[in-house]
């Protein structure tokens, strides 16, 4: 059973070393002149690169395969003197394993922690003294790590644009002024999708008894979903 565990755990590894050489590989790349160029002699490079990569990949996992199959037969033969696996032999076993489970912890911990106190950002906004006239500039953490701008502004106003709409309720006008703001800050005006919290926000604001908020509200229709010229 250790041996099916330990044949397991190396396979593995295996594979998420070849996943970050694959990952590290492409990061040089984008550091490249060539990376975002199209000339000519760009394209043929660029064409070579990837032709040459997966091949590169196996190679360097079949390397990382052979090195831990022959430890752990050497391993094996010294058993019977009981020597200890050697820490190369066990950085093969459980090494890129155990490193992408902790980075993986680390990431997701610190995201949540960053995402919380982010929220609190705003929070902290809306019920400071700030001018409610004047908009934010709120820096908001975003766990999103693809390469798609939209995406990543799609990604933000789904993480804090519930925020400031659940403070948009309190009774202070200067309070509900500065989470309209907020709710502003944090919309998608990349996408500009026409539902979400911040639609919620103007339904309620355009009606608000506070001339300011009203104000406010107007001002972000007005952006939202420009009039066309007369001319």
């Amino acid at each position: 059973m250790k041996a099916f565990f330990r044949c397991c755990a190396a396979l593995l590894s295996a594979c998420v070393f070849v996943w970050l050489l694959s990952s590290f590989t492409l990061l040089l790349w984008q550091l490249t002149p060539c990376a975002f160029a199209w000339e000519t002699s760009c394209e043929a490079a660029r064409e070579k690169f990837f032709a040459v990569l997966p091949t590169t990949h196996l190679v360097a996992g079949l390397l990382w395969i052979g090195a831990w199959m022959w430890l752990e037969a050497k391993q094996l033969r010294n058993c019977a003197y009981g020597s200890r696996p050697g820490k190369l032999l066990t950085h093969l076993r459980y090494g890129p394993l155990l490193t992408l489970l902790f980075a993986a912890v680390t990431i997701f911990s610190s995201d949540a922690l960053l995402i919380q106190y982010s929220r609190y950002q705003i929070i902290r906004y809306i019920h400071s003294d700030a001018p409610p006239d004047e908009r934010p500039s709120l820096d908001l953490h975003n766990d999103y790590r693809g390469w798609c701008g939209n995406g990543m502004t799609a990604r933000e106003y789904w993480l804090y644009g519930e925020t400031p709409a659940a403070e948009f309720d309190n009774s202070d006008p200067s309070v509900r002024a500065r989470a309209l703001q907020a709710g502003i800050d944090a919309y998608d005006w990349l996408n500009q999708p026409s539902d979400g919290p911040l639609f919620e926000m103007l339904l309620q604001a355009e009606s608000d008894p506070d001339s300011q908020v009203r104000a406010i509200a107007a001002e972000c229709r007005a952006e939202l979903f420009p009039q066309p010229s007369a001319n």
